[in-house]
């Protein structure tokens, strides 16, 4: 028998359809988990506006879960969340998500667990997220960006550093003990499903994978352009963030990668033009965008969407140093937050920087190389004297 008792959370602003498709299929899980001896219960944390409030109130009521109202702050809603969880095991999903028959089942079984296979106390549990919907050439390159890799933890490793809110599941003591999400965050979103796995994970608790706990999320909220920029914008600026509110000991060297070789480029193709007067530094200086592209070594096929997913990376990338000297700690766009050891890391810094800083000696030699001046018209007239 599965005994516990466990809250399943989630943020909605709008989107009812999504939100109906979810609440239909958490109906079962839920009734799975009771036959199994448990106790489970359904909070929504709306801040839809308008008339779609009522009709996510009477999607709610249709499946027995309860809804609490708040602002359009997603950190601020999960946190509501907990505090009105009944569960000892709160489980976050999305609203753009559906639950398998047995999520709820699965996840308080892997917390029964007790102990990860490092040996710590089993903090949180991420679960499987499958893909379904339309590859738009915009989720493809999300997809070769690596913006997409959280959802795929769960059938990767054992353990993770930090969970996507689509399927992951916490103590709910635990939440309490490490404060929750961070709310003092500079952007609406982006950031605190990272920086609360790390804090977890710091505090000496675990999040282990559970590929068994399913859910399926849609592509739909992914299938454009604008958003995917968007979100590569965001997601770049609150890295920055992320990295610094970590420990120290938590970053690692990440190099000076492509985005130092853009900004160094065009802050010189600037200063030169001002000086020449002439636009001809700025075209020069275009050359940097497809070097930046390509490098991290040749992409693989299908070459397309990989030079895609990496002029996405190049936009975090920019996002991040640009975040970074803002708040005023330029060295943060040079650290990382991936789970290397800090030798691998060292020796992957150094040739990245190799790297753009060769790419950028050529840049700035053709940027500011000497001009060729013009005979001045005094000087014309001796030569035909001559």
């Amino acid at each position: 028998m599965t005994a516990g008792t466990v809250t399943v959370v989630t943020p909605v602003h709008g989107r009812c359809d999504l939100v109906a498709r979810l609440l239909e299929s958490l109906s079962p899980a839920v009734a799975a988990f009771e036959a199994a001896g448990g106790a489970a219960d359904v909070i929504l944390v709306d801040s839809t506006p308008g008339a779609d409030r009522e009709r996510v109130a009477a999607l709610a009521r249709r499946h027995g879960a309860g809804v609490i109202r708040a602002g359009n702050d997603v950190r601020r809603k999960r946190n509501l969340g907990i505090r009105h969880a009944r569960g000892d095991i709160v489980l976050f999903v999305d609203s753009d998500c559906e639950a398998d028959p047995r999520l709820i089942v699965e996840h308080a079984a892997a917390h029964r667990a007790q102990r990860a296979p490092d040996g710590r106390p089993v903090a949180g549990v991420v679960g499987a997220v499958r893909l379904e919907g339309t590859r738009t050439a915009a989720w493809r390159a999300a997809e070769a960006a690596g913006f997409c890799d959280g959802f795929a933890f769960a059938t990767r490793y054992p353990q993770a550093e930090w969970a996507p809110c689509a399927n992951v599941s916490y103590r709910r003591d635990v939440l309490v003990a490490v404060g929750g999400f961070r709310e003092d965050w500079p952007r609406r979103l982006g950031g605190d499903d990272v920086e609360l796995g790390l804090r977890v994970n710091a505090w000496r608790g675990a999040i282990v994978c559970h590929p068994a706990a399913a859910v399926t999320h849609s592509r739909t909220t992914w299938a454009r352009w604008p958003a995917v920029l968007e979100r590569a914008w965001r997601w770049g600026a609150m890295d920055a963030h992320v990295r610094a509110a970590v420990p120290a000991g938590r970053r690692r060297p990440g190099g000076a990668g492509p985005a130092v070789l853009v900004a160094v480029a065009a802050l010189a193709a600037v200063a030169e033009a001002a000086r020449l007067g002439a636009p001809r530094p700025l075209a020069r200086a275009a050359i940097a965008l497809p070097l930046a592209v390509l490098g991290e070594g040749a992409p693989t096929p299908p070459v397309a969407t990989a030079l895609a997913g990496r002029a996405l990376q190049l936009v975090f990338d920019l996002a991040a140093l640009g975040e970074s000297i803002r708040i005023g700690r330029p060295a943060l766009a040079f650290a990382a937050l991936h789970p290397l050891d800090p030798r691998s890391a060292r020796r992957r810094a150094r040739r990245r920087s190799a790297a753009t800083a060769a790419a950028l000696a050529g840049v700035l030699a053709l940027v500011l190389g000497t001009p060729r001046h013009r005979a001045t018209p005094g000087a014309r007239k001796h030569v035909r004297m001559r």
